[in-house]
């Protein structure tokens, strides 16, 4: 009487152990890169509370926001100023380059976005920014009470 496995068992359990691994694999991928899109995007309205903050006391005695660009490398800056971002007084205390496998899909490709806070009430403009990764978008919206979402 003979003990063990036979070479086609052992063939057959390392292929469904493959097929596993490889199911799992793409599913782990796409969950990591979803986490990523909402690490970025929880950021971004972290930065956009912020500026509205800075903007509510009276940092610097300045109007403070967020420059978006959406290029070649997408990226927002945090900005003070005494009026707009183009002011050649304005400031940029802070530039954060997204990830690479994520992209604003709003404003459009070669556009910008200024979300600029007023003193005192940290009201702002309306506006809408959207991150993309493959097929998931991460919409942000600002209201014009700044209330941001």
């Amino acid at each position: 009487m003979q003990r063990g496995f036979t070479l086609l068992e052992i063939v057959l359990v390392m292929g469904i152990l493959a097929i596993l691994a490889s199911v799992s694999f793409g599913f782990y991928r796409n969950f990591a890169r979803s986490i990523e899109l909402e690490s970025t995007s929880t950021t971004l309205i972290a930065d956009l509370k912020s500026a509205q903050a800075k903007s509510m006391a009276g940092t610097d005695n300045r109007k403070w926001g967020i420059h978006i660009v959406n290029g070649t490398s997408d990226y927002y800056e945090l900005f003070s100023t005494p009026s707009t971002y183009s002011d050649p007084t304005a400031s940029v205390s802070e530039t954060v380059y997204l990830p690479g496998s994520i992209q604003f899909s709003s404003p459009t490709e070669g556009n910008t976005r200024d979300v600029l806070f007023t003193k005192i009430t940290g009201a702002a403009t309306a506006a809408s920014v959207s991150l993309i990764f493959q097929a998931t978008t991460r919409d942000i919206t600002i209201k014009s009470v700044g209330t941001i979402y």
